[in-house]
């Protein structure tokens, strides 16, 4: 059973559109506090509109690419599609998967937020969440 590392309540804001160019549209979230947990991606919840959605997060500087020299939230909804900028959110980060790292070329990269996805997509439609 998943226990909740950390809860980040935020709002979505618009992003560089990288993620979506790669095939892995994010919700960039701006949180209400500090983020206390270490850079690196993880298996997450996120919740709106009182539903609740798989996630796979990236917490960092996204050092593979253009950073904006501050850390971001972004999070890789499972199965959506919707607009959701402007939208209060909670992150729930359930188990961290590794450490953020630099890629040496953008197929590296995708290659590796596809395996990512694809492990955080595996762990959360099989383990339950402990509910708060």
């Amino acid at each position: 059973m998943f226990e909740p590392i950390e809860i980040i309540v935020g709002v979505v804001v618009r992003g560089n559109g990288l993620g979506h160019g790669f095939g892995f549209p994010t919700a960039n979230i701006e949180p209400q506090r500090e983020v206390l947990s270490a850079n690196g991606v993880y298996v997450a919840e996120v919740e709106f509109d009182g539903i609740r959605y798989g996630a796979v997060v990236n917490i960092g500087h996204s050092p593979s690419v253009v950073s904006l020299g501050k850390r971001r939230v972004e999070a890789h909804i499972f199965d959506f599609a919707g607009d959701i900028y402007g939208r209060k959110v909670e992150l729930l980060l359930l188990k961290f998967l590794r450490a953020e790292k630099k890629f040496a070329s953008k197929e590296e990269l995708i290659t590796q937020i596809a395996s990512d996805r694809d492990m955080a997509e595996m762990l959360y439609n099989t383990q339950p969440v402990r509910k708060l």
